[in-house]
């Protein structure tokens, strides 16, 4: 087994700060693509084409068989709630790429997108991961929101994506306080000790 075989499997399924991450499988994608098709999700997404269970099927083979790509379904009260992906992993410089949404009114403006990614904070912390790049359209002030809150400062606009960098200090600092807010100091510090 490689080195990212065995990290695949060893993150397959995080259950923290009120979430599970557990890996995209096939079954899920039929959900996946209903959801990604939705008018509220799909014109925020970088390519905002409609997909198929048939092309998200050949890029889950392609994710799987790589260790550039690491999807979750996001759980929450045993329910599926949403979707993570840290994605385009560097390894050479320690960085990635994100992509998070919900799905479902109940689920939006509740916080949750805090839990997912102090959640997926594991994900990264157990691939070494320090630097994370977020690629948020411009018309999307909910996640523009989100991701200043989170600790992404503004780099620079590609066409019509705003893109955020998170360092892995401010990010941090960032999550410790957002984990204090929400009653979960001392599980962050569990998972990431006093840093």
């Amino acid at each position: 087994m490689t080195k990212h075989e065995t990290q695949r499997a060893e993150l397959a399924c995080i259950t923290a700060f009120g979430v599970e991450l557990r890996s995209l499988e096939v079954r899920d994608l039929p959900m996946l693509c209903h959801w990604r098709n939705q008018p509220e999700i799909r014109p925020y997404m970088g390519d905002d084409r409609p997909v198929t269970p048939k092309i998200m099927e050949f890029w889950l083979n392609r994710a799987r068989g790589g260790d550039v790509v690491w999807p979750y379904i996001v759980h929450m009260g045993g329910k599926s709630v949403g979707y993570t992906e840290l994605k385009h992993v560097n390894w050479i410089d320690s960085s990635c790429e994100d992509g998070i949404f919900l799905f479902g009114k109940e689920y939006i403006g509740r916080g949750i997108g805090y839990n997912v990614v102090l959640c997926r904070e594991i994900v990264m912390d157990g691939l070494g991961l320090r630097t994370l790049v977020s690629r948020i359209r411009s018309s999307n002030a909910r996640s523009i929101s989100f991701c200043t809150k989170y600790g992404g400062e503004y780099v620079r606009t590609e066409g019509d994506f705003l893109v955020y960098r998170y360092e892995i200090t401010r990010r941090r600092e960032r999550l410790k306080a957002i984990a204090r807010i929400m009653g979960m100091a001392e599980e962050f510090a569990r998972h990431f000790g006093k840093r």
